[in-house]
């Protein structure tokens, strides 16, 4: 498939925010910077991450590092959801 970004392939990650969907990479943590670079501005005080199935440990850090090193203003708060279907849901307050 494919939308405004490019191409979709099968296994791609989607993130998806306001306006439909905001990132697609093969690799999860890399979907889910590239979200949080579009949905995080420098405006924002709290980025709360729940994590769903399929979350990871690894890519859990790395949005932390990645908000800590772009987004240093911003507290981030990391909550286990356990929802299904969606690895991360993210509220950006």
């Amino acid at each position: 498939s494919s939308c405004d970004l490019g191409p979709i392939r099968q296994g791609d990650w989607l993130g998806l925010g306001p306006g439909g969907i905001r990132s697609v990479d093969a690799d999860l943590a890399l979907a889910a910077e590239r979200l949080l670079a579009e949905i995080v501005d420098d405006d924002r005080e709290i980025v709360t991450v729940i994590e769903g199935d399929g979350a990871t440990a690894a890519a859990t850090r790395h949005m932390e590092v990645w908000l800590a090193e772009h987004r240093p203003g911003v507290t981030v708060e990391v909550h286990p959801g356990g929802q299904p279907l969606y690895p991360y849901l993210f509220g950006v307050e």
